[in-house]
């Protein structure tokens, strides 16, 4: 299923029938444009799939209207708070952090993830130490649990402390915090 809410996504099952949500990119620094009269619908997606530990993301090549029966419990999506945290990270592009480029976080991919935030590519917070070792990166969005505008990206690939409150929304954490709470 295509979504756009609050980042383009497709809601689908893993190999093990397990509801699974990838976020949709181009080949390049951006979401790719989504057809309206394809959201919140079943759809058939081609693509290269870029992934690290659970998280993933798709740079796609093809949508098009599924012909196919729709999967069983993948309409349905469970918010739970988790409550307030303080966290020391970096605020990141997930196509990047999840494998796209090499490296995909510190100074040096700075300028990319900058680009990729322009774009409309996903955010997400990666803490520091724990690069690589396939650990959670929930979505980094704003309070309201919409994406971060872009007064944002002074911020982005720098080590930065976070306030903010954790969401689970389906199989995504989402880190939640106001501008004025990140450090």
């Amino acid at each position: 299923m295509l979504s756009s809410s609050p980042y383009p996504s497709l809601r689908t099952l893993d190999l093990g029938g397990n509801a699974c949500t990838v976020f949709p990119a181009t080949n390049g620094k951006a979401a790719p444009p989504l057809r309206p009269e394809l959201l919140d619908r079943w759809v058939a997606v081609s693509g290269t799939l870029i992934t690290l530990g659970l998280h993933a993301t798709l740079a796609v090549e093809g949508v098009e209207l599924a012909r196919e029966i729709e999967p069983l419990g993948l309409r349905v999506v469970a918010t739970e708070v988790h409550g307030e945290v303080l966290l020391t990270g970096e605020t990141l592009d997930a196509k990047c952090l999840f494998g796209a480029m090499r490296p995909g976080y510190g100074k040096p991919h700075k300028a990319c993830a900058a680009l990729c935030a322009r774009g409309g590519l996903p955010l997400a917070f990666f803490r520091i130490g724990e690069f690589g070792a396939g650990k959670e990166a929930p979505l980094f969005l704003d309070a309201d649990g919409r994406p971060h505008k872009l007064d944002v990206l002074p911020l982005v690939a720098d080590p930065v402390f976070v306030r903010g409150r954790l969401v689970s929304v389906g199989d995504v954490m989402q880190l939640r915090a106001a501008l004025a709470d990140i450090r």
